[in-house]
């Protein structure tokens, strides 16, 4: 469908796919612009919801967070240097020293 909704029900596991324009925020009218001005914005809490208290915070989290740590930077780096074509033909031998191709 090029323009408008379609609504599909599925069950799951599903593989949904879109086109990359998807991600490209189209520019407000006028009108929605000054729709957006006199636009109440309702705040809402855990209780105005009715969310119960065990399913909020760190009681109600299915995943804990165990430790933070950075990662260790490597410090092995090789820098290519030549002509393109010497750096090109560098890079080729390396990856077939890493048996990468």
């Amino acid at each position: 469908m090029d323009d408008g909704y379609d609504v599909v029900e599925s069950s799951v596991p599903v593989l949904l796919t879109v086109v990359k324009e998807i991600n490209v925020p189209r520019l407000p009218s006028l009108k929605g612009k000054m729709a957006a001005k006199k636009a109440v914005i309702e705040r809402m809490d855990s209780m105005s919801i009715g969310a119960e208290e065990e399913n909020l915070g760190l009681k109600g989290s299915p995943t804990q967070v165990k430790n933070i740590f950075a990662p260790h930077a490597k410090t092995e780096r090789k820098v290519l240097e030549g002509t393109l074509e010497q750096q090109i033909d560098a890079l080729i031998e390396e990856l077939r020293r890493m048996k990468c191709i």
